[in-house]
């Protein structure tokens, strides 16, 4: 007698239970934190100097490295229109984003930012015309320091670092001094940095 109907492995009331079970991956991202750089490793050993009982000539000594590193740095800057190109600096005087001095609101700063990301998330959560991020080589950034402003390294964010127009002015004077010399001598501006 031939039975009708279902197939014996499926009898009714009965979990099936198949003998290869799917197997289910469990897949972690994982964000790992981009190291800093050693302009970011420079001012962050200013801040713990100044919030710890550091000798004043090791204070000035990690300040003075932060400028050395920034001389030596890629920055990003936000600029109100996007750059035709991103493998030179934008032309000068592109308008760029200034910020002011916290409660000094009188003091302009321009705003440099240690990494694109952080200049985007400063437009996120500031807003503003300025919305498009460049990097560009820090000293053709310090270039674009008017006399009477000061530069803002990673305004509103840690490690942030402070340059007063008094040093921003040096800084500028410095760079064009050391532009005009390559010049002279038949170098390039793109070897500043």
């Amino acid at each position: 007698m031939v039975r009708k109907g279902r197939p014996h492995s499926r009898r009714r009331g009965k979990k099936r239970h198949n003998k290869h079970p799917i197997s289910i991956r469990v897949i972690a991202i994982v964000t790992e934190q981009t190291p800093p750089n050693p302009l970011e490793e420079a001012i962050a050993r200013v801040a713990e100097a100044q919030g710890s009982e550091t000798d004043e000539d090791t204070l000035v000594s990690n300040r003075r490295d932060v400028l050395y590193a920034l001389a030596g740095a890629r920055v990003s800057v936000l600029l109100e229109t996007a750059p035709e190109t991103v493998d030179t600096p934008p032309e000068t005087g592109t308008p760029l984003l200034f910020v002011t001095d916290g409660d000094d609101h009188e003091q302009a700063m321009l705003a440099l930012f240690t990494r694109p990301d952080w200049a985007l998330a400063f437009h996120a959560t500031e807003g503003g015309d300025f919305s498009h991020p460049a990097e560009v080589p820090a000293p053709w950034a310090l270039l674009q320091v008017p006399p009477g402003a000061g530069v803002m390294i990673n305004p509103n964010r840690m490690p942030t670092f402070r340059i007063g127009p008094e040093v921003a002015g040096s800084l500028r004077d410095e760079t064009m001094k050391s532009l005009e010399s390559l010049q002279q001598n038949g170098g390039s501006p793109s070897s500043l940095n």
